[in-house]
C-alpha cells in the first residue's frame, strides 16, 4: 500500500487535551515535558496518545519523505493553538509548527473541515486521495471523508491503534 502525500490532524481533542475552549487561562504558555505545556494559571495542554511519535515518524522517517504533515483545526482559540505548536517538538527538536512547513500547512479557522482540506490541497498539489485526515468529530469524519479522503476517527486521540487504522 502506499503512503499517504499528506497527513492531516484536527488539534482540540485529536492531539492535544484540553481543548482550547476549555483552558482557563490561556497564554504565556510554557513547555513542561516532551508531551505537556501549561497555560498561564499552571493548567496542562497534553499530547495524547502517539501523536508526538506520529508527528516525528511523518517528518524524520525514511520511508515518508515524500510525505508532509498538515493542520486542519476549527479550535476557538487559534493564537493559542498556534502558540502551542511552536512550543511541542518532535525528536530532532524542530517544533510541530516548524514540522508544518513553519505554519503553511496550518489551516486553523472555524468552518466546515472541508475548507480547510481544499485549501490544503491548493497548498500542496496533494489529491485528495493522497491524503490521511485525523479528528475526533464524527461529523468532521464525514464531511472530509465526501472529498474522498481517507479519514480517521480519533476519540482517544492519535493512539497507535488510529495510526495504524489509517494506514
Amino acid at each position: 500500500m502506499a503512503l499517504p502525500k499528506l497527513v492531516v490532524f484536527d488539534l482540540d481533542a485529536c492531539c492535544w487535551f484540553p481543548e482550547m475552549y476549555m483552558v482557563r487561562r490561556g497564554p504565556p504558555f510554557t513547555k513542561t515535558s516532551e508531551n505537556a505545556c501549561a497555560a498561564s494559571d499552571g493548567e496542562a495542554i497534553k499530547l495524547l496518545g502517539q501523536t508526538r511519535k506520529v508527528w516525528e515518524t511523518i517528518s524524520n522517517g525514511d520511508e515518508w519523505q515524500d510525505c508532509r504533515v498538515a493542520v486542519a483545526s476549527r479550535c476557538d482559540e487559534p493564537d493559542w493553538a498556534r502558540q502551542l505548536l511552536k512550543l511541542f517538538t518532535i525528536d530532532d527538536g524542530r517544533s510541530f509548527w516548524q514540522a508544518l512547513d513553519d505554519g503553511r500547512l496550518a489551516e486553523i479557522y472555524k468552518g466546515n473541515k472541508k475548507t480547510h482540506l481544499k485549501a490544503l490541497k491548493q497548498k500542496t498539489g496533494v489529491a485528495f486521495e493522497d491524503m490521511l485526515f485525523f479528528d475526533d468529530d464524527q461529523e468532521n469524519i464525514r464531511h472530509v471523508s465526501e472529498l474522498g479522503v481517507v479519514s480517521v476517527l480519533t476519540p482517544e486521540g492519535v493512539t497507535a491503534d488510529a495510526w495504524e487504522q489509517g494506514l
